[in-house]
């Protein structure tokens, strides 16, 4: 770790030569074999924090390699808790910090090295399965991978299905999967997939038991009704 902090501080004095030299020595560093879960995780968990300061400093290419050696990181767990939650908070970082088409190209290829390590990983909990498929299509929706998008939506509502059964339709992420999936049809100009997913949420945003904030559902409630009232113009006009 104090190499990829040494790498920060040259890159904030400028010394790009030196920095990149430390950041390629501490990612070498930290793929050798840890000893112990609990390291694993405070190993993986420090290199995040570290590449999310790569994040503020711009320093993008560089977090994405940080974020993917960290998920490398998690996996050397034999705990498969701490492998999948590790992964899973790599998943969601790029979910927040790259979806650009600008970092397409690069993000993309570290977002397919996260979903391949998640599904190694096998028999890991449905929350943080669904929760990395639905960031995933988040993530590619954001980078105008629609196709790719969808998959991912219809993998975390699926694992949501095969787990919860009818019970899925108590919890909010699964009526997010089929909002956002409905945002990434219409961003492909598929209206009607668009409006079936919009259509279907609304039922299960009203379903959901697991909202904890009463302001919060109301204000989606409402915003998905204005998705599928627009819509509905729209296929009328159209």
């Amino acid at each position: 770790m104090i190499r990829l902090k040494l790498a920060i501080c040259y890159y904030e004095v400028l010394e790009r030569d030196k920095a990149d030299s430390e950041l390629k020595q501490a990612l070498s560093d930290i793929q050798k074999p840890i000893a112990s879960s609990s390291e694993t995780r405070d190993i993986g968990n420090q290199a995040v924090e570290i590449a999310d300061i790569f994040v503020k400093h711009t320093r993008l290419s560089r977090a994405l390699l940080i974020y993917k050696s960290a998920a490398s990181v998690f996996c050397q767990s034999k705990d498969s808790n701490v492998s999948s939650h590790g992964v899973g908070k790599c998943i969601r970082r790029l979910q927040e910090h790259f979806c650009e088409v600008g970092m397409a190209k690069h993000s993309v290829e570290v977002m397919q090295f996260l979903l391949a390590k998640l599904n190694q990983l096998g028999a890991v909990s449905c929350e943080v399965m669904t929760r990395g498929y639905h960031d995933a299509g988040y993530f590619y929706d954001g980078v105008s991978e629609y196709t790719m998008a969808v998959e991912c939506y219809e993998k975390a509502i699926g694992v949501m299905e095969t787990t919860h059964g009818e019970q899925a339709q108590y919890q909010n992420i699964y009526a997010q999967c089929f909002h956002n999936m409905g945002v990434t049809y219409k961003n492909m100009n598929k209206l009607k997939h668009a409006l079936d997913c919009f259509t279907r949420s609304l039922a299960l945003y009203k379903s959901a038991l697991d909202w904890g904030d009463e302001e919060r559902r109301r204000k989606t409630i409402d915003k998905n009704i204005r998705s599928v009232e627009n819509l509905r113009m729209r296929l009328l006009v159209d």
